[in-house]
C-alpha cells in the first residue's frame, strides 16, 4: 500500500527549520487563543450574572451590547422516539462499514501539541 503524501508540502523538500518554525509559532498562538477564550468566557459569566440579578435581558452601553439567550439541550424523547434512534444510528453505521454511505466533506486538518 502506497503512503499518503501530503498535498501541503513536498516532504522530502521540507525544511525542518521552517516547519519548527511553524510549529512554535502555532503552539504560542494555542496558548494565547486559549488564555484569551478564559478571558471572554470569565467576563461574559460576570455580564451574564449581572444581568440575571438585574433583571434584564439585554443591555446597551456606549461601548457595546450585552444580551442573555437561552440555549435548550440534553433533550429527553419518548421510547418510541429513542427506539427509532437507535434503529437509524445502527442502519446508518452498517452502512458507513459497507461503503454504501459517503462523506459529503472530508477535511483535513492539523493537530499541533506541545512536547511532552
Amino acid at each position: 500500500m502506497p503512503t499518503m503524501q501530503s498535498p501541503f508540502i513536498d516532504t522530502a523538500e521540507a525544511p525542518t527549520a521552517d516547519l519548527d518554525a511553524l510549529i512554535d509559532q502555532a503552539l504560542a498562538a494555542k496558548r494565547e487563543a486559549e488564555r484569551q477564550k478564559a478571558i471572554y468566557d470569565s467576563l461574559r459569566d460576570q455580564m451574564c450574572a449581572t444581568l440575571r440579578d438585574q433583571g434584564v435581558k439585554s443591555l446597551e452601553s456606549t461601548t457595546g451590547k450585552v444580551r442573555l439567550k437561552e440555549t435548550k439541550s440534553g433533550w429527553t424523547f419518548s421510547e418510541e422516539t429513542q427506539a427509532l434512534a437507535e434503529q437509524l444510528k445502527n442502519q446508518q453505521d452498517i452502512e458507513k462499514r459497507m461503503g454504501i454511505a459517503q462523506p459529503s466533506k472530508v477535511t483535513i486538518s492539523a493537530d499541533v501539541f506541545p512536547l511532552s
